[in-house]
């Protein structure tokens, strides 16, 4: 069930790494969520898929919950 929504999943990644002009280059990826680092085999499974559809990201396990991350980053703009 994984393996087909990692097409749609890459599809996803791959549309944002194009918009953000980051296709070809080295860029960090931060993963987060409740199921990053619970499951060898999904976390085997996600990188992989990414890798593939960006190659040159360096994929991070974000420590800070992305919500704050989010409420950060609207307070400086």
């Amino acid at each position: 069930m994984l393996r087909e929504r990692d097409g749609e999943f890459g599809g996803i990644c791959g549309l944002f790494q194009e918009e953000l002009g980051l296709s070809g280059r080295e860029f960090a990826l931060g993963k987060t969520g409740g199921m990053i680092g619970r499951s060898n085999y999904f976390d085997v499974t996600l990188d992989s898929g990414l890798q593939r559809i960006a190659p040159r990201a360096k994929l991070e396990i974000l420590s800070t919950p992305l919500v704050e991350v989010a409420a950060r980053r609207a307070l400086s703009l």
